[in-house]
């Protein structure tokens, strides 16, 4: 009964949590949510985002020498403008950079508009200007700089980018999962181009584009009665004639869709009689990520690239624990201890989506613990009656 209670309580934790419809993080209190659902959770104004940041600087640099690690030092308007919310919505409630900010680094938040306070003699020391938008400094436990500051930043892969950059500075280790959210986020800051083609099996390309450099996301569907690929790329890593190179390389290239006239002399030139204008939507196939989809790693809420990196590592015998954040591999052992449990299945969802799936998922878990907890109670009161 002690083990079941405990595997129950840990769930719960969880499904407290999971229902953010502006996704979340994780708490470091062994009997708080381990992902809140809103900033009032965790006891932030909404200029600060769901991570739990500390609001005392020499609290944050002492904590920082004490636990040997760098400082997330946010300079922020509060009450702020639509870039502050917008920034905090965005940015500092990323679920993975959350996690990172809170497990790899001391989050500290300061205010950019207060006056006559400590905070405004940090401000004025460190030259931030005040009434200001939102500025990332990324110090050391003595408050020195390890890059410059990131001022306009407010994207998740420019503040992740940010991150790594200042862990190698500092010589920490950088955790896989945050090298892929900045280099896809980044990615995606660019802009991604999308390409498509048809191959004899979607499984196969779905693991064979994942491990192209310059792609981020990939999605198995059917166009035209055909067996496709949707691959999501940066251009500016790979071209257009590169990817179909590589398609041609891996055998995933019996037609290649072209979308434009550049694409077309590009697609005709190398695979002749095998480009096809691409038009329509592709008709998601029903079993997307299929090596995923065969473990329970289906249940588990993934960025795009780490579940197409996943996805490939599965289907080659890799170990891809290395790949997920210590809080997604927390996910996959509750829901490893509750197998029997009815779990959604959010393979190839979108993050977000994913989240608040699994919300349902752990509601339900909610409550049957609390049902069968109050099944204990009512025959216990029998016996001793």
């Amino acid at each position: 009964m002690m083990q079941i209670r405990t595997t129950v309580i840990r769930a719960v934790a969880l499904g407290l949590a999971l229902a953010s419809s502006s996704c979340a993080q994780q708490s470091e209190s062994a009997d708080g949510p381990v992902y809140p659902r809103s900033h009032e959770d965790v006891g932030n104004p909404e200029e600060l985002g769901l991570v739990r940041f500390v609001r005392d600087y020499d609290e944050g640099l002492a904590r920082a020498k004490a636990e040997g690690k760098p400082v997330f030092l946010q300079f922020q308007e509060i009450p702020g403008c639509m870039t502050c919310t917008n920034y905090a919505q965005n940015v500092l409630s990323h679920p993975l950079l959350v996690e990172a900010a809170e497990t790899l680094f001391v989050p500290v938040a300061l205010r950019n508009n207060s006056s006559g306070d400590r905070d405004d003699e940090v401000r004025k020391q460190m030259e931030e200007p005040a009434w200001n938008n939102p500025v990332l400094r990324l110090v050391n436990a003595e408050g020195e700089d390890l890059l410059p500051r990131l001022d306009r930043t407010w994207t998740v892969g420019g503040i992740a980018t940010g991150m790594v950059r200042a862990l190698e500075e500092a010589e920490q280790t950088v955790p896989s999962y945050l090298r892929l959210l900045a280099e896809e986020e980044a990615a995606r800051d660019r802009g991604l181009k999308r390409a498509v083609f048809a191959m004899h099996c979607f499984w196969v390309g779905e693991v064979e584009f994942a491990g192209v450099p310059g792609v981020y996301e990939t999605h198995a569907a059917w166009h035209d009665g055909k067996e496709v690929v949707e691959v999501y790329y940066d251009p500016e890593q790979v071209s257009y004639a590169q990817l179909v190179d590589q398609a041609q390389s891996r055998e995933c290239a019996s037609t290649v869709y072209w979308m434009d006239a550049s694409e077309r002399e590009i697609a005709e030139a190398k695979v002749e009689g095998r480009a096809r204008e691409f038009s329509g939507d592709p008709r998601a196939d029903r079993d997307p990520k299929h090596h995923i989809r065969r473990t329970q790693l289906r249940h588990v809420p993934m960025a795009p690239l780490q579940a197409a990196r996943v996805n490939r590592g599965l289907a080659r015998r890799e170990n891809v624990r290395a790949l997920l954040s210590p809080r997604q591999l927390e996910v996959l052992s509750t829901v490893t201890a509750n197998e029997k449990h009815d779990w959604p299945d959010v393979a190839d969802q979108p993050f977000r989506a994913a989240l608040q799936e699994m919300a349902r998922g752990m509601a339900a878990l909610k409550q049957q613990a609390a049902e069968g907890e109050g099944d204990q109670g009512d025959a216990a009161d029998r016996e001793r009656r």
